[in-house]
């Protein structure tokens, strides 16, 4: 649905673009055209959103991302409960920022790899 993609992108744009200072080739890339979009919405508002790309043999979750004023309340956590009902057999990888390896690790998943900035 356009409007919900317009939504999430303008959720994108907010956190990613405005608050963290990416740059828009970062947050928006041709992916978003052939990926699946997992939303949660809060009066017909998205309030937290991420999509997940199918490679060889795992499924890579990419911009994850929860609305300030939503942010450590459940809603990242049940996102990613969704996500992980949705493809049970499936092994995910997600590339993490710094300050939310907390919250990835309380999901399940295991930190591995070394720090890397993303251009």
């Amino acid at each position: 649905n356009e409007s919900y993609w317009q939504k999430i992108e303008l959720l994108r744009k907010q956190i990613f673009i405005d608050q963290q200072q990416f740059s828009e080739k970062a947050v928006f890339d041709d992916y978003d055209n052939f990926v699946y979009h997992h939303f949660l919405l809060e009066n017909s508002d998205v309030i937290a959103a991420c999509r997940t790309r199918q490679l060889d043999n795992y499924i890579k979750v990419e911009r994850f991302v929860v609305r300030q004023d939503k942010q450590k309340q459940g809603f990242g956590a049940y996102l990613w409960k969704q996500i992980s009902n949705k493809y049970p057999n499936d092994s995910f990888t997600i590339y993490s920022q710094d300050h939310a390896v907390k919250f990835y690790e309380k999901c399940g998943f295991q930190k591995q790899g070394e720090i890397f900035i993303e251009q």
